[in-house]
């Protein structure tokens, strides 16, 4: 019979003297609360808690939230988030909060959930998509592993949102004519885009053939690629009419070197089609997504594997969003290993680092930090622009 609207019930507001707040994609039982256990882990240690890196644990204690990289000064019956907590948009999310009251042995407890809006797409132009997604990589260590991730985010894009809906449409990148295509049943490449997925999102795939030789004893390799990919691009926006393509939502995604090329070509979208997103006249986003950007030396790598003097990775004019996910765990110098390095990008509109996180330390020598990172991107909960929970209120 609460109030769903009174966390404390009918206590004395005067008698809280300590308010904890958690936000977490997990809910009570699960890792929204410190104190939460669940079948799934081996080895219990009492007073652990087991989800540090939920989303926020905040306290309020004398008239000042404080959390891990910040503090506010504010009531206790209210949080603000942070420029630097942000979350998905359409997003199911849960919170708790824990009352400390003055002369009780036991915090009073209450959890519930609550759930982002939708974020809102721009009108679509007649041929063009709702979104198209280009997943990007470089030279790695093991391309295959990268290439399976790369295809499970597909699928997750693509997926029909609706029974009378049969999904996106992925294509391939086809290195020796150019081209984007796709298979149909019979495994046959087809090369023209149905008019069916028109409206629909479609995920580009650009499956580059790289070798050490290619790429690490050759410098200028990263542009000369964005210099093919956007050109191939060029080519899809002129199948349709009043660059459609172009004024659909994009999103670039690039892991590792990959984050090299996509810089690269929406450098040159910008150069020759200036003014095409986050304008008045067509409002569609432009988004640069970089997973462990690798512009710069890393001696600890082999030599086949390090960077030569490829381009800076920079967020240009026409990026309207740029979030950058990224761990350093690897030596700067010896001994050596494979497993590359990422940076942060200070211009990027969300940097998150997870060298600290569960899953990313030691450095296992064999790139699987580098994988990780990919790896943690895929399990968001969408790929897209972010949505921002502004306040919690009592």
């Amino acid at each position: 019979d609460e109030d769903e609207d009174d966390v404390c019930g009918a206590i004395d507001p005067d008698e809280v003297k300590e308010v904890r707040l958690y936000v977490s994609v997990f809910p009570k039982g699960e890792g929204l609360l410190p104190g939460d256990t669940w079948p799934e882990l081996d080895s219990l240690t009492a007073g652990r808690d087991y989800n540090p890196n939920r989303i926020l644990t905040a306290t309020w204690k004398e008239g000042v939230w404080t959390w891990n990289g910040g503090s506010q000064a504010g009531s206790k019956d209210e949080f603000t988030l942070p420029d630097d907590r942000m979350l998905t948009a359409g997003q199911k999310y849960h919170w708790a909060i824990e009352a400390v009251i003055n002369g009780s042995p036991t915090p009073i407890v209450k959890d519930s959930q609550f759930k982002t809006p939708q974020a809102v797409q721009p009108s679509i132009d007649g041929n063009a998509f709702s979104s198209i997604t280009v997943l990007t990589r470089g030279l790695e260590v093991q391309p295959n592993l990268i290439n399976q991730q790369f295809e499970q985010m597909a699928l997750h894009i693509t997926q029909p949102f609706s029974p009378e809906n049969d999904g996106g449409l992925v294509m391939y990148y086809e290195a020796g004519t150019g081209q984007w295509y796709w298979r149909n049943n019979q495994g046959t490449k087809i090369y023209n885009i149905p008019e069916s997925k028109f409206g629909s999102p479609l995920v580009l795939i650009p499956d580059l053939e790289m070798t050490p030789h290619q790429t690490g004893y050759n410098s200028g390799f990263a542009e000369a690629a964005a210099d093919a990919m956007f050109a191939s691009l060029v080519s899809l926006n002129q199948q349709l009419d009043n660059n459609a393509f172009f004024k659909s939502p994009m999103h670039f995604i690039g892991v590792g070197q990959g984050a090299v090329i996509n810089s690269e070509i929406i450098q040159r979208m910008g150069t020759f089609f200036p003014n095409l997103w986050g304008t008045e006249d067509n409002p569609a986003d432009l988004m640069m997504t970089t997973i462990d950007p690798h512009d710069f030396s890393q001696s600890s790598l082999p030599s086949p594997l390090r960077s030569r003097n490829d381009p800076e990775v920079t967020v240009w004019k026409n990026v309207t969003f740029a979030d950058n996910y990224y761990q350093n765990v690897a030596g700067s110098e010896e001994p050596i290993t494979q497993t590359r390095n990422g940076r942060e990008i200070d211009a990027a509109d969300w940097n998150v680092v997870l060298s600290q996180r569960a899953g990313f330390t030691p450095d296992d020598t064999q790139n699987s930090p580098h994988r990780q990172a990919l790896a943690w991107y895929e399990d968001l909960p969408t790929f897209g622009r972010f949505g921002t929970l502004t306040s919690y209120s009592e």
